[in-house]
Formats: C-alpha cells, sequence, structure tokens
C-alpha cells in the first residue's frame, strides 16, 4: 500500500471462526467453523525494516492489531502469518483511518417502539437517531443480539456536543445496556450499534424508554388486587423515515405513524435476500384499508395513499405465506 508521511492508520485483523457462504439458490449460509488462525501482523517500510508488528490485542479472542504514523512517503507491505504454523482460518484484514470501515444509517428511533437492524458486514456501523426533548428524566437503551451465540452487540450513544456512553454487556450474555442516563442537553443524539471488536455480524433489536416506565416487579406474601389497565397510545414515528428490520417467521413488523386528513402516505417497502414482503395499512380506527403484496413484476409492495381520517395509521409488514426475512421500510407524509 502507497502512503504519506504524517498518515495515521489503523491495521487491524480479525480471526473470524464463522464465515458466510453462498449456496446454489442464492441463500447465506453459515460454514462450518474454521480452524483456529493465531494471526501475527508485520508492516514493513519501503526501505525494508520492520517497523510495527503485533499478535494479541485483546487476549481473549485471536486478532492483531497495529496503530502507525508514517514518517516516510512510499509503499509498505503488510505482512500477515500464523504464530503456529500448523494453523489456517479465515479472516478480516482492514486498514483505515480508524476501527469503523463503513457507516450504515438506519433511521430515527421511536420512544418506546422496539425497532430492529442488521449489520451486514464485518466493520460495519449502524447508525440510528434519537431525539430527546426532556433532560429531566433518565432513559435507557436496550440492544438485544437475536442469535448472541455468534453475535456480540456493542452500544454507544453520541451527544450533540460530542459526549459518549459507551457498552458492550451490561446487558447480560452478548447484549448492550445503557441505563438511568441523566441527558443534560435536548436534541438529537446519536446511536451507534457495532460488533465488538468489528469481530461478527447478525441482526439484533433495539428500544429507548424513559426510566419510568421500566417495570421492576417486587415480591410480596399477600395478593393484591389486580390494577385496572389503560393502554398506552402508540407513540408516531416522525413524518418520514426508514426502519430497516426483521421478521420471524409468522410474526410482523409494526410502526405508527400520524397523519391528517388529505395527507399522502406513501410507502415502499424493499424485500432483502430473497424475502418477499406484504404490506398491510390499518387506520386510526383499527380498520384494514389496503393490502398490497406484488407491484408489476417486483415482489416489493409500494403504494401511495391519501388519507381519510386523521390519526395514527399502523403500518404492518409480514412475509408471504408466513415467511420470515429482512426488509427496509421507507415512508413520507406529505
Amino acid at each position: 500500500m502507497i502512503v504519506w508521511a504524517g498518515l495515521e492508520l489503523f491495521v487491524i485483523l480479525v480471526y473470524i471462526p464463522w464465515l458466510l457462504t453462498q449456496s446454489p439458490s442464492g441463500t447465506l449460509l453459515n460454514t462450518p467453523p474454521l480452524p483456529g488462525l493465531d494471526p501475527y501482523l508485520e508492516l514493513q517500510a519501503p526501505n525494508g525494516q520492520i517497523v510495527a508488528e503485533n499478535d494479541r490485542w485483546r487476549p481473549e479472542i485471536p486478532d492483531a492489531y497495529i496503530r502507525h504514523t508514517f514518517d516516510v512517503t512510499g509503499v509498505y507491505i503488510v505482512y500477515l502469518s500464523s504464530l503456529n504454523p500448523s494453523s489456517t482460518g479465515g479472516y478480516v484484514l482492514s486498514v483505515s483511518d480508524g476501527f469503523t470501515l463503513r457507516d450504515v444509517p438506519r433511521g430515527r428511533l421511536v420512544l418506546n417502539v422496539s425497532s430492529q437492524g442488521r449489520l451486514e458486514t464485518y466493520g460495519a456501523r449502524n447508525i440510528w437517531q434519537l431525539e430527546v426533548a426532556d433532560v429531566n428524566e433518565p432513559i435507557q437503551i436496550d440492544v438485544e443480539a437475536l442469535d448472541p451465540s455468534r453475535f456480540d452487540v456493542m452500544a454507544e450513544l453520541v451527544a450533540p456536543d460530542g459526549d459518549v456512553w459507551f457498552d458492550n454487556d451490561s446487558g447480560e450474555a452478548t447484549n448492550a445496556r445503557l441505563s438511568n442516563l441523566l441527558l443534560d442537553q435536548p436534541g438529537l443524539y446519536r446511536l451507534n450499534i457495532a460488533a465488538n471488536n468489528n469481530a461478527s455480524i447478525g441482526a439484533y433489536r433495539i428500544i429507548w424508554r424513559l426510566a419510568r416506565d421500566l417495570f421492576t416487579p417486587t415480591p410480596s406474601l399477600t395478593p393484591t388486587p389486580r390494577p385496572t389497565f389503560t393502554p398506552t397510545p402508540p407513540t408516531p414515528a416522525p413524518p418520514s423515515g426508514t426502519f430497516a428490520g426483521e421478521v420471524a417467521p409468522g410474526a410482523s413488523f409494526e410502526v405508527f405513524v400520524a397523519a391528517n386528513a388529505g395527507n399522502d402516505l406513501n410507502i415502499v417497502v424493499l424485500g432483502l435476500e430473497g424475502f418477499d414482503p406484504v404490506l398491510r395499512v390499518f387506520d386510526p380506527a383499527n380498520t384494514l384499508l389496503l393490502e398490497v403484496d406484488d407491484v408489476s413484476n417486483s415482489t416489493d409492495p409500494r403504494t401511495r395513499l391519501t388519507v381519510a381520517q386523521s390519526g395514527l395509521h399502523r403500518l404492518e409488514v409480514r412475509g408471504y405465506d408466513g415467511s420470515g426475512g429482512r426488509f427496509t421500510l421507507n415512508y413520507i407524509v406529505r
């Protein structure tokens, strides 16, 4: 690689015990675990001298990491080997000016509404946004890996002024939790979701709530009267947005959108990796307005609806014939 003097780069290598392969039908499959590679990195300068090397950056996983500021312009060579001559395996090698290789915008999170996302590639980072209006209310953010055996998720909340809160495993197992955050400024916050050490990929579920809305049961030795339950109205999503999610077979995803009579509601659902989504739209009285499956030669539903009644409209995405899969939902109210 050609670099210029004064440039600082990160060279990161991570051993990946599971790799994604593609079947003849196009389905992504996990291959069996590969043998244990013990990676070793060396960085050679244009004069042939080894100027940096590394074996284990974090002792708990097989990886290697070099952070180097180059003092000479020229061609540098990165050597990758294994300390154990008999070991082989898959790996990811990245060279960048930071740990994150690619930021993927995922849209805005709605208070008390669960959303789903997915890290598609190693080194990717999902970027969510959340609007904080009341700085006197502590909040909690939970991020749950849908397959914790293969995906170790971490969360980072960035305030408008750049303050950062980070968590890796407070949510038990490989989940992340930022709890009792008393934020000192209103505004638009950025929530970064990535894999621990960029060493895994997978889907996750995310939700942010006010701390006072969290329920902790209190043990009692005597029966208590059954409380009356008043349903909490759903929190509307913003006038436009994008949700990236995944539904299990037989399940559905829903979001509530506020619209006034006479507004146009434009909706597009894109199925990913062969998923055939079905879109249903309900009015504020929970009456089904329409159901859209295929449009023209595409299996992706899309529609434009003129709203007849003001209020919250429910957008529901499910799989055709009860199937499951990943999708993105895009909508705008005009």
